[in-house]
């Protein structure tokens, strides 16, 4: 059985998601994509307050498709307001313009509960289901602040598969590079964060490769210029972001 690393470790005053904590949930979960269930070796001692959080991450990477959206309060995770199914007719933008209208619609539900204006003779079905979700008894300002905090996650499920899939031929030579400046075997798995274990990754913000190296990071550790940027070669660039996560640690003492 693995013991992964205790969150408070990682956490600092209050809980916040980070890539940390993401990747440890992945780390946590490979076994039982991999092998089922029952092969699961990893045991994950989080505290019982983090379930929600767990459990809500854990079916965006393995129970929701990429054309699924889950509308959710993004600081309550129990508190799942509806998931959105499109079909591929769908395109990006018109994607985004839906989910934004079902947010305005979901908000202005939690605000007249709030302000306490539908008769409760009168309520829609959805309201009656608001209720339902936080509580007969919840506030009035518990609605209000739930307004403000509506956020949609995309499901993971394929890109998840992908970046297994990607990440097998090249874990065993990172484990050793992060076994040999003594980091966390855990962090070894921030690629399926990072960059889906894809070496050729390019974000919009200019960070490029495996690890997702800014260019003015990467100078310091890689040899990046018009002609050579080896940000994208997984090798050099494992080392380098080895070397980065240690003087991090050293800085920080933490890993959050």
């Amino acid at each position: 059985m693995v013991n992964i690393l205790n969150l408070s470790r990682i956490c600092r005053c209050r809980f916040m998601i980070n890539k940390v904590f993401l990747t440890l949930i992945i780390f946590s979960l490979i076994p039982s994509v991999l092998l089922g269930p029952l092969n699961a070796q990893i045991q994950w001692d989080y505290p019982s307050s983090l379930r929600p959080d767990v459990e809500f991450w854990k079916s965006v990477f393995t129970v929701y498709s990429e054309n699924q959206s889950i509308l959710h309060d993004s600081e309550n995770l129990n508190i799942i307001y509806k998931v959105i199914t499109f079909d591929s007719s769908f395109n990006t933008y018109q994607r985004e313009n839906y989910l934004e209208k079902i947010k305005d619609e979901i908000k202005d539900d939690l605000i007249r509960l709030a302000e306490r204006i539908p008769d409760p003779d009168k309520r829609t079905h959805f309201e009656h289901y608001l209720i339902e979700l936080f509580g007969p008894g919840s506030l009035p300002e518990t609605f209000r602040q739930a307004a403000r905090q509506i956020r949609s996650q995309q499901g993971m499920k394929e890109r998840f598969a992908e970046s297994l899939a990607r990440s097998i031929p090249l874990l065993p030579y990172i484990r050793e590079v992060f076994k040999k400046n003594n980091l966390p075997e855990e962090l070894a798995y921030l690629p399926h964060i990072e960059s889906s274990f894809n070496p050729l990754a390019k974000s919009r913000a200019g960070a490029a490769g495996m690890w997702q190296f800014m260019r003015s990071t990467a100078r310091l550790y890689m040899k990046v210029n018009r002609i050579i940027d080896e940000r994208y070669d997984p090798l050099i660039s494992t080392q380098a972001a080895a070397r980065l996560l240690k003087y991090n640690y050293e800085q920080l003492g933490e890993w959050g």
